[in-house]
């Protein structure tokens, strides 16, 4: 019986391994596409999170032949009209380190008291099929957004150290355990990912 791989479209190491430990005990062996040897980048032209996520799994599927998972992700903060939105990842220009991505968020925020920095973090896990067949899941998390960085920055998540889950005080990375935290929208989506593919 041939062996069942799930390709996790990602060039980000970080987040590989993430979503990896995230999906552990699924019938498949996972891989990276360095991996199967791809280097390409797929440039994300969607106007929502969904459009972005099935945009990359469908490319990466026909590329290389796989079940492919991706994933887009961003924070929506209500005083900046939902802004980074979609434009999280290239919100402070396509070059910005983590460090870079946080600062520039905070002083677009210099205006806003404690009390009106509601967000929401938002993930969007697809599937693609060789096939172009798709399926997928949405996960949210409702917050706000700190006054300043804590807990230790995790590469790849900038964000993560000014989040803070409703009804906490502690941001997403100071609840983050080994480079996860059951809070984040991506874990909560990718919980249902795993159950879809061990169903």
């Amino acid at each position: 019986m041939a062996e069942k791989k799930l390709l996790i479209a990602t060039h980000n190491r970080t987040k590989f391994l993430e979503m990896k430990e995230l999906l552990e005990e699924i019938p498949y062996t996972v891989v990276s596409l360095a991996d199967v040897g791809i280097d390409y980048d797929v440039e994300e032209t969607g106007t929502t999170f969904q459009e972005n996520a099935v945009l990359k799994a469908k490319i990466y599927s026909r590329l290389s032949g796989l079940l492919t998972l991706a994933d887009d992700s961003g924070i929506e903060v209500k005083a900046l009209h939902g802004e980074p939105g979609v434009r999280t990842k290239e919100y402070a220009g396509p070059d910005a380190t983590d460090e870079e991505k946080v600062s520039f968020l905070l002083k677009k925020m210099a205006h806003v008291p404690a009390g009106q920095r509601q967000a929401q973090d938002v993930t969007y896990i697809a599937l693609a099929w060789p096939s172009g067949e798709t399926w997928g899941t949405l996960g949210e998390c409702s917050g706000s957004i700190a006054l300043e960085p804590k807990g230790s920055p995790i590469q790849g998540f900038s964000f993560r150290v000014l989040f803070m889950p409703q009804h906490s005080e502690k941001t997403l990375a100071e609840l983050t355990k080994l480079g996860i935290s059951t809070e984040s929208p991506r874990a909560r989506a990718a919980a249902r990912i795993k159950e879809f593919l061990m169903s």
